[in-house]
């Protein structure tokens, strides 16, 4: 069986993914998890009781365990300052010599509540050491892109993330909505909104080679000559049967269109960016 890793991936999660990466630490802590089974395992002990003698069945330290992990987190997640709250009543309560174990188990009851409920938005996938290289060697095209081309930034990263999770047509889905962007720029460059706002692909390419036959400079010309071809090519191949639930695709042709997609935008990248064109920055 080929070697399985869990999706922790040179930063791939800075932003897209902070609630899993929140998880990812957490899972890592001993302390954390030790600790909710300690007070689970407590409740159990005093389950039924009218009274308790403070902290006769658990360590008070599991409790500061607990509470600075909730520190060491709260600024990314704020339901970690309710948390730290109530486990701070629950450890100033363990000096006193009886305490009402009713009061005491439900106490305990809210808190592991609030962590599972936490714990609950969050999920663990595992994947493939194919499926991760492919994220890692991906991401570090893509990232770039992203931040030339914040408007395709989320579209971009999902159709990477689509695919490393097993989903290629999706994946595909999401590239050709960002390949909406490309005409964007072309008709902002060639000052012709129809490039863009034409509803299919085959009128905005005709209104796009109408304005390349008019470039003068040969150089030019061909530049724009195999951005057009390229995006005839997408459209033919691709964007039609993908948009119209015509098709489903295999994990390798989703990477190969995954590929052609990037090299493109790579491309236009060259010449046509929003800062030397006047689409709005974010």
């Amino acid at each position: 069986m080929e070697t399985r890793k869990s999706l922790i991936l040179n930063g791939i999660f800075e932003s897209h993914l902070s609630q899993f990466s929140l998880f990812m630490r957490l899972f890592q802590d001993s302390a954390f998890f030790e600790g909710v089974q300690e007070i689970a395992q407590y409740m159990g002990t005093i389950k039924g009781k009218d009274k308790v003698i403070g902290s006769e069945h658990i360590n008070p330290d599991v409790f500061k365990r607990l509470i600075a992990v909730c520190e060491d987190n709260e600024g990314e997640e704020p339901r970690f300052t309710i948390i730290k709250d109530e486990l701070n009543e629950l450890y100033e309560l363990l000096p006193y010599a009886r305490l009402d174990a009713h009061h005491v188990y439900g106490k305990c009851k809210e808190v592991l509540g609030k962590i599972y409920g936490l714990l609950a938005f969050s999920r663990l996938f595992i994947i493939t050491t194919k499926e991760a290289n492919f994220l890692d060697e991906k991401y570090a095209l893509i990232k770039p892109l992203g931040e030339m081309y914040p408007d395709i930034d989320t579209d971009l990263f999902e159709a990477m993330m689509c695919w490393g999770l097993g989903r290629p047509t999706a994946s595909v889905a999401h590239l050709m909505r960002s390949m909406e962007y490309a005409f964007k720029l072309l008709a902002d460059h060639f000052s012709e909104p129809k490039i863009s706002t034409h509803p299919t692909w085959n009128a905005k390419l005709v209104e796009l080679k109408k304005k390349i036959d008019l470039i003068a400079v040969k150089e030019e010309r061909d530049y724009y000559e195999n951005i057009h071809s390229d995006l005839n090519t997408v459209r033919r191949r691709w964007r039609n049967n993908t948009m119209h639930l015509e098709q489903i695709y295999g994990a390798e042709e989703a990477r190969h269109i995954f590929d052609a997609v990037i090299t493109l935008l790579q491309d236009l990248s060259e010449k046509l960016t929003p800062q030397q064109l006047s689409l709005p920055q974010p």
